[in-house]
């Protein structure tokens, strides 16, 4: 944060040399800050050649924003010597790969969390891993199952209920399966003058509580 590209791309460098990262060029920033030279011929710390990676997103049609991120953060990791191409799949398709051949490297797909944080369990406890699996990341960490575990079957003390999951976020944080990029702002609008919600403090918004299918639920205007 508050770094400028060229510097970004400079801590990216320092971060991978300090890892026993090697590249046969390493990526040259000229005085302006732009790129002047992508890296090129980037190995491990073994001195194996990294291989080429593939990113899927969904396709420009269905979103725009995915296919965007998808677009620039290629860009960005081939700048710092990363060998990394973007395909852009139809959902179904990248659904599939992602879901039922597990055949990736990177995705960016999109998810609606619960109020009830059991996503941490379903997406990273290590028993959804495998073919259809909701950890699609293979994530394995048995400090993170037991304390999954722990959360799950916390009924009584939701204080505690309510710390072992902030626990549970720092662990993700620190070993990244997944990456958060953003979180896309909904704002929903409906006729005032016809229709009143009991509430429009809803979490997750008014599309998360009633709706008109619930007309039981609501008060019509006059």
């Amino acid at each position: 944060k508050g770094m400028s590209r060229a510097e970004r791309i400079r801590e990216a460098v320092r971060i991978l040399e300090a890892a026993g990262f090697r590249w046969s060029e390493k990526p040259v920033i000229g005085a302006d800050g732009s790129v002047v030279r992508p890296g090129q011929g980037l190995r491990m710390p073994n001195g194996a050649p990294v291989k080429p990676l593939e990113l899927l997103a969904p396709t420009e049609s269905y979103d725009a924003l995915r296919a965007t991120f998808a677009a620039w953060i290629e860009r960005w990791l081939n700048e710092a010597g990363i060998p990394v191409h973007k395909t852009l799949l139809g959902f179904n398709v990248l659904s599939s790969r992602v879901n039922d051949q597990q055949d990736m490297d990177m995705w960016i797909l999109g998810n609606t969390l619960s109020v009830f944080p059991n996503y941490l369990n379903v997406f990273f406890h290590s028993r959804f891993t495998g073919l259809r699996g909701r950890n699609t990341a293979g994530y394995v960490s048995p400090e993170f199952d037991k304390l999954v575990e722990d959360f799950l079957s916390e009924t009584d003390d939701m204080g505690r209920a309510k710390s072992l999951a902030f626990q549970l976020q720092d662990i993700l944080a620190r070993d990244i399966p997944w990456f958060p990029l953003y979180r896309t702002p909904i704002i929903e609008a409906y006729r005032s003058d016809q229709i009143r919600f009991p509430t429009t403090s809803v979490l997750g918004g008014i599309q998360g509580g009633p709706h008109p299918g619930y007309i039981e639920s609501m008060e019509l205007a006059e």
